[in-house]
């Protein structure tokens, strides 16, 4: 049996039998996560954030994270804060700082396909897909390595969906979200010291 197919065969169906409160309780959680997306997503300013984390540079750390994992619930692309945080905190801890927030990020992206799997019949939409896109290896490390890159939202709500193992899931996407932000970083600030030098 070779990866791909190894890794398909691990990769768990959404089907659960889940007590009817329990599921209403999932689909409640997940409506407040899509609303607070949304209107996060429509209020969410980058001069706002810059000026105040400008203004209390002792907590740049824990409120990066924090807007890091916020942004998860929206497609707002987070990887630009990285460089707002190399200017407060330096290159190397930004990088750490940035790749570790969207991951945080991607937990809660993970978690709300979980919360998907409750709410919506995934097996008969499924069956209505062409056999190339149901036979895709979304457990497969090599496939989260090369989806992520080009659609990583709809894969991290699939992966928690059809349940990729946490570990394969975060471990890619912390390996994935450090190497973006190092390069976003890098280019960020050389870009600035072009503009603005010294």
């Amino acid at each position: 049996m070779d990866i791909l197919s190894e890794a398909k065969s691990k990769t768990t169906e959404p089907k659960k039998t889940v007590p009817p409160r329990d599921k209403w309780l999932n689909i409640g959680i997940l409506a407040v996560l899509t609303l607070a997306g949304v209107i996060l997503s429509i209020r969410f300013d980058w001069p706002t954030v810059e000026a105040f984390m400008q203004s209390n540079p002792s907590w740049t750390i824990v409120i990066s994270l924090v807007v890091y994992t916020l942004l998860g619930l929206t497609v707002i692309p987070s990887t630009p804060l990285v460089v707002i945080v190399a200017l407060n905190i330096g290159l190397l801890p930004a990088i750490l700082v940035s790749g570790t927030g969207q991951t945080l990020a991607s937990w809660l992206e993970y978690y709300q396909g979980r919360l998907i799997n409750y709410a919506i019949d995934l097996d008969t939409l499924k069956s209505k897909l062409p056999q190339k896109v149901r036979d895709m290896p979304i457990a497969s490390p090599m496939f989260q390595l090369a989806a992520r890159v080009i659609v990583p939202k709809p894969l991290a709500l699939l992966s928690g969906a059809y349940r990729v193992p946490l570990g394969t899931y975060l471990g890619i996407s912390f390996l994935e979200n450090t190497l973006g932000s190092a390069l976003f970083a890098l280019a960020g600030l050389g870009i600035l010291n072009l503009v603005i030098p010294g």
